[in-house]
């Protein structure tokens, strides 16, 4: 299709919502005339990108801010990204602007007004967990996109039908080249393992630390790992402490592979507040490691499950019932072997070349509207 694309990442380094906005673009570089990738933030491009994609950035701003910022220092920055970034619609001319997440979105839908450019927002997270002022700006910017990508039913399905009538839903791929075989059920090692981007809140390590004080109690010969980029002694290390389980859990920090590295292990958990579509998850899923996740809104985890029937299901939260499902799960090795073999699953459903294709169909939909 002879149109330009133009991708608005807020940061190119690792993460969900990154390595999504790299998979769509990918997607595109074959069919359509022009792909760009325009980044906010002078950030190391950590997910391999096609070779015809063009990779920018916005003049005037370097590295992503690590220090808190002031109200003002914010609102200042808002405004020189939103004016520069509108130069640079201006030079480029694009057909059409897609970008991930609420801020992003909201930039560029304020730098594209009047222009008469197509745009597409996704929001990967769960709408309702949004902080209350992104979630009152989330409604306005959406209903001035053309479209908006969804990963849930329930996500899509929080806004008002004036938003929702023009979106789609697109799950995440099982992107891994790999083709496990799941591990042997009675050779796994004595380990529970868990893992994200970054050691944050919304992740609820927390939750699996204090479950894991139970476990322990029942199952002693069995450790904990958790993998992800962050400060984890400040995030937990009174926690730690508190629960008397120095020397029982490990924070190696992040790994690229996070199936590949989890592997053996006995049970992986995703203890999240929200999620959209946990990536680990479902790459864990892919590799036939058991899994147990909390029901987090809008539905990730219970969609990637099949409610369940393909990994456990625990509420948000709930450190009792998350430990009694561990437990649970390391101690019957049917349940294991079946969670094992039906997590193979999500590698078929979720296919690179079929989400590809919803991603450009919808694309040329809004170009063509």
């Amino acid at each position: 299709m002879n149109k330009t694309i133009l991708f608005i990442a807020h940061r190119l380094d690792r993460g969900g919502a990154q390595r999504m906005l790299s998979f769509v673009a990918d997607s595109c570089a074959g069919d359509f005339d022009k792909v760009i990738m325009l980044s906010l933030y002078h950030e190391d491009v950590e997910y391999d990108l096609d070779s015809r994609i063009e990779v920018i950035y916005l003049p005037g701003l370097n590295k992503f801010p690590t220090k808190k910022r002031n109200i003002h220092t914010k609102v200042l920055d808002t405004i020189k990204q939103v004016i520069e970034l509108r130069k640079e619609l201006k030079r480029i001319r694009p057909d059409l602007i897609c970008s991930f997440g609420v801020n992003t979105i909201f930039l560029h839908v304020l730098a594209a007004l009047g222009l008469g450019i197509k745009n597409v927002g996704s929001e990967r997270r769960s709408p309702a967990d949004l902080p209350i002022m992104w979630k009152t700006i989330s409604r306005k910017v959406y209903e001035k996109c053309n479209g908006m990508v969804f990963q849930l039913e329930d996500a899509k399905n929080y806004y008002n039908p004036k938003i929702a009538h023009k979106a789609t839903v697109i799950p995440n791929p099982y992107l891994s080249n790999k083709q496990y075989i799941p591990f042997d059920t009675n050779n796994r090692q004595k380990l529970i393992t868990a893992g994200a981007a970054r050691l944050e809140y919304e992740k609820g390590f927390d939750i699996l630390i204090k479950a894991f004080y139970y476990v322990n109690k029942r199952q002693p010969e069995y450790r904990l790992i958790i993998y992800g980029a962050g400060n984890s002694k400040v995030m937990y290390g009174r926690l730690v402490d508190e629960l008397g389980l120095n020397g029982l859990i490990e924070f190696p920090g992040l790994v690229k592979d996070i199936a590949g590295t989890v592997y053996s292990s006995s049970v992986f958990v995703l203890p999240s507040r929200f999620e959209g579509i946990p990536n680990t998850l479902l790459e864990v899923m892919g590799a036939g490691v058991p899994t147990i996740s909390c029901d987090c809104p809008p539905g990730g985890p219970k969609f990637l499950t099949n409610r369940g029937n393909r990994g456990l299901i625990v509420p948000v939260d709930d450190h009792k019932a998350l430990a009694e499902s561990i437990c649970h799960l390391i101690e019957d090795n049917n349940l294991s072997t079946k969670l094992s073999q039906s997590g193979l699953e999500v590698r078929d459903e979720l296919r690179p070349e079929v989400i590809s294709k919803k991603w450009t169909d919808y694309f040329k939909k809004v170009l063509i509207s």
